[in-house]
């Protein structure tokens, strides 16, 4: 005896998305709502961000890409789906010198736990773990999670003006798993993050930067001087220049619930990277 399905379909439009619609299952909106749309545990909150590059002469956002889904689960994990244009199907771990530890994982999300001490990378249905990376105390009960450094912007994933998410549930529990959806995201406000208008202008070569740091609602904000900046990184072609001086910063917070907020500190930094994507981060071996 089988239980009879419904078919749900969630259409989300942004008016800065270029033209098209996105049914990708691997786009951070679709990942972030599997939990409640496929397997019925509800989050308690939801939040969108996306990096947009201003034109300076219209004042207005030229293409608009990913930058990733966070949510904050039943269990108060704070969950971070990042909008890469690729499955990422590895991770090495590195410090400055070799050897670097190879791991073979199919990324799906980056979870940090409660007490906001330790994350780990979760493979696509949970069916694998790495970690443990290490955030650090940056005071006032505001913790560093981990620096996100993109080679180029358009390795992040483009945002379409329609994303289309479908799921199939038990027709039983369907209007539940739906009102639980729009439940987590009552009130979101969703940030499109961008750097200073004159930020590229400052090297002849450069790579995107985002420090995460994550807090109680409406910490303090944090302006440095830790930003997990890959300053020793081994995906660079060439060491960055310590102290680094001529970078300016945004910040930008997104707000999940009343309970947890997340700071991203975006910035642009001389050089460029090996590797499409590195994240930074104290690691516990």
């Amino acid at each position: 005896m089988t239980s009879e399905m419904d078919n749900i379909q969630l259409t989300w439009e942004i008016d800065h998305g270029s033209p098209g619609i996105d049914s990708d299952p691997y786009n951070p909106l679709c990942r972030a709502v599997n939990s409640p749309f496929n397997d019925g545990r509800p989050h308690q909150s939801l939040s969108l961000c996306f990096f947009g590059d201003f034109d300076s002469r219209t004042n207005d956002v030229t293409t608009l890409r990913w930058i990733g889904a966070i949510v904050l689960s039943a269990g108060e994990r704070i969950i971070f789906f990042p909008g890469l244009n690729f499955q990422p199907q590895w991770v090495r771990l590195a410090q400055t010198q070799p050897p670097h530890r190879h791991h073979n994982i199919n990324i799906d999300h980056i979870s940090l736990e409660k007490d906001m001490q330790r994350w780990h990378f979760t493979s696509v249905n949970s069916t694998n773990h790495l970690g443990t990376g290490r955030t650090i105390d940056l005071g006032q009960r505001r913790f560093l999670w981990f620096g996100l450094s993109v080679a180029s912007p358009d390795v992040l994933k483009e945002v379409k003006r329609e994303t289309v998410v479908r799921a199939r549930v038990p027709a039983s529990d369907a209007k539940r798993r739906m009102e639980c959806f729009l439940a987590s995201r009552e009130g979101a406000v969703f940030n499109i993050i961008h750097l200073t208008s004159d930020a590229k202008d400052r090297f002849k070569e450069g790579f995107l930067h985002f420090a995460f740091i994550a807090g109680p609602h409406c910490f303090p904000d944090y302006k440095g001087p830790q930003f997990a900046i890959p300053f020793d990184s081994p995906f660079l072609r060439e060491r960055l220049p310590s102290p680094l001086t001529n970078v300016p910063l945004r910040l930008h917070r997104l707000s999940l619930g009343t309970q947890v907020d997340i700071e991203v500190v975006a910035m642009w930094l001389p050089g460029a990277l090996t590797e499409r994507v590195t994240l930074t981060s104290p690691w516990v071996i």
